[in-house]
C-alpha cells in the first residue's frame, strides 16, 4: 500500500511538474509574441512617422516654392509709373492692392512658414533664380518712394503697414 502511494505521489509530482513547465512554456511563448509585436508594431509606427513627416517636408518645400513664384511674378511684373498721374490711377490702384493683397501676404506667410526675416526671403527668391537683384532693386526702391509719398499724403494705413514689412530696412530710415 505505501508503494502505491508512493508511485501516486511521484506520478502528482511529475503531473504538476510537467504542467508547471508547460505553463512556464505558454508564458514564455506569449511573451515573445508580445515582445516581438509590440516590437514590429513600433517599427511600423516609427515607419509611418517618418513617412508622414518626409510628406509633411515635401509639402512645405513645395509650399515655399509656390509663394516664392507669387512673390516673382509681383517683382517681374511690377509697373513703374508716376503714381500722381490721372492717366495711371488705374494701374496705381491695381499695383497699391497688389502690395497689400499678394506681396504682403504672400511674405507674411512664407516668413511664418520658414520663421526667417523679409530681407533673408527676398535673397532667396534672387538666390532660388525665380527674379533678378536688379529688379528687386528697381522695385524696392519704387515702393521705397511710394512709402515716401504715403508718409506725406497720409496713405492707407493697410498699404503703409504692407510696405513697412516688405521694405524693414528702408522704411525706418523714413519714419
Amino acid at each position: 500500500m505505501e508503494a502505491i502511494f508512493l508511485v501516486l505521489v511521484v506520478f502528482v509530482v511529475l503531473f504538476i511538474y510537467n504542467s508547471k513547465k508547460g505553463i512556464k512554456n505558454d508564458i514564455s511563448k506569449e511573451r515573445i509574441t508580445q515582445r516581438k509585436s509590440s516590437f514590429d508594431s513600433s517599427l511600423s509606427e516609427d515607419l509611418e512617422s517618418l513617412h508622414t513627416t518626409k510628406k509633411e517636408d515635401q509639402k512645405r518645400k513645395a509650399t515655399i516654392q509656390k509663394k516664392y513664384k507669387i512673390i516673382a511674378k509681383f517683382y517681374k511684373s511690377y509697373k513703374f509709373i508716376d503714381y500722381a498721374n490721372k492717366k495711371s490711377h488705374k494701374i496705381a490702384k491695381k499695383q497699391m492692392a497688389d502690395i497689400v493683397n499678394i506681396l504682403d501676404k504672400n511674405l507674411y506667410d512664407l516668413s511664418a512658414l520658414t520663421d526667417t526675416e523679409v530681407p533673408f526671403l527676398i535673397v532667396g527668391m534672387i538666390t532660388f533664380k525665380h527674379v533678378t537683384k536688379e529688379q528687386v532693386i528697381k522695385v524696392n526702391n519704387d515702393l521705397a518712394k511710394l512709402y515716401k509719398m504715403g508718409l506725406q499724403l497720409n496713405f492707407n494705413d493697410r498699404l503703409m503697414t504692407s510696405l513697412e514689412f516688405v521694405l524693414p530696412k528702408e522704411t525706418e530710415s523714413l519714419r
